[in-house]
Protein backbone atom coordinates (compact mmCIF):
# COMPACT_ATOMS: atom_id res chain seq x y z
CA UNK A 1 0.00 0.00 0.00
CA UNK A 2 0.82 3.65 -0.19
CA UNK A 3 3.14 4.69 2.65
CA UNK A 4 0.97 7.82 3.06
CA UNK A 5 -2.06 5.73 4.06
CA UNK A 6 -3.01 5.67 7.73
CA UNK A 7 -1.86 2.42 9.25
CA UNK A 8 -0.14 0.50 12.01
CA UNK A 9 1.87 -2.66 12.62
CA UNK A 10 0.25 -5.77 14.06
CA UNK A 11 1.05 -9.42 14.75
CA UNK A 12 -1.12 -12.34 13.63
CA UNK A 13 -2.43 -14.22 16.69
CA UNK A 14 -5.10 -16.54 15.27
CA UNK A 15 -6.32 -17.49 11.79
CA UNK A 16 -9.92 -18.73 11.40
CA UNK A 17 -10.69 -19.99 7.87
CA UNK A 18 -14.43 -19.85 7.10
CA UNK A 19 -15.07 -21.16 3.60
CA UNK A 20 -14.31 -18.27 1.21
CA UNK A 21 -13.30 -15.77 3.93
CA UNK A 22 -10.85 -15.84 6.82
CA UNK A 23 -11.02 -14.00 10.14
CA UNK A 24 -7.57 -12.96 11.33
CA UNK A 25 -7.04 -11.97 14.98
CA UNK A 26 -4.29 -9.39 15.36
CA UNK A 27 -2.56 -7.60 18.20
CA UNK A 28 -1.16 -4.12 17.84
CA UNK A 29 0.57 -3.38 21.13
CA UNK A 30 -2.11 -3.86 23.79
CA UNK A 31 -4.95 -3.59 21.26
CA UNK A 32 -6.65 -6.73 19.90
CA UNK A 33 -8.60 -6.56 16.67
CA UNK A 34 -10.01 -8.70 13.89
CA UNK A 35 -9.92 -8.33 10.14
CA UNK A 36 -11.88 -10.31 7.56
CA UNK A 37 -10.03 -11.23 4.38
CA UNK A 38 -10.89 -13.20 1.26
CA UNK A 39 -9.44 -16.70 1.55
CA UNK A 40 -6.91 -16.02 -1.24
CA UNK A 41 -5.48 -12.97 0.59
CA UNK A 42 -5.15 -14.84 3.90
CA UNK A 43 -3.74 -18.12 2.52
CA UNK A 44 -0.07 -17.20 3.12
CA UNK A 45 -0.54 -15.77 6.62
CA UNK A 46 0.88 -17.65 9.59
CA UNK A 47 0.52 -17.10 13.33
CA UNK A 48 3.34 -14.79 14.43
CA UNK A 49 3.60 -12.94 11.10
CA UNK A 50 4.14 -9.20 11.47
CA UNK A 51 1.99 -7.07 9.17
CA UNK A 52 1.59 -3.43 8.31
CA UNK A 53 -2.12 -2.74 8.20
CA UNK A 54 -3.06 0.21 6.01
CA UNK A 55 -6.61 1.34 5.43
CA UNK A 56 -8.80 4.01 3.89
CA UNK A 57 -10.70 5.58 6.82
CA UNK A 58 -13.63 6.40 4.52
CA UNK A 59 -14.15 2.66 3.94
CA UNK A 60 -13.70 1.51 7.56
CA UNK A 61 -16.57 -0.05 9.52
CA UNK A 62 -16.25 0.77 13.20
CA UNK A 63 -18.10 -0.91 16.06
CA UNK A 64 -18.46 -0.12 19.75
CA UNK A 65 -16.23 -2.51 21.71
CA UNK A 66 -18.76 -3.40 24.41
CA UNK A 67 -22.09 -3.35 22.56
CA UNK A 68 -21.09 -4.26 19.01
CA UNK A 69 -23.22 -1.37 17.76
CA UNK A 70 -22.03 0.15 14.47
CA UNK A 71 -20.42 3.54 15.04
CA UNK A 72 -19.87 4.24 11.35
Amino acid sequence: GDSQEPGFHAAVRLIEPLSDTTIVDLSAGAVALKIVLPEARAAKLRVGDKLRIGFNPACAHLFHRETGTAIR
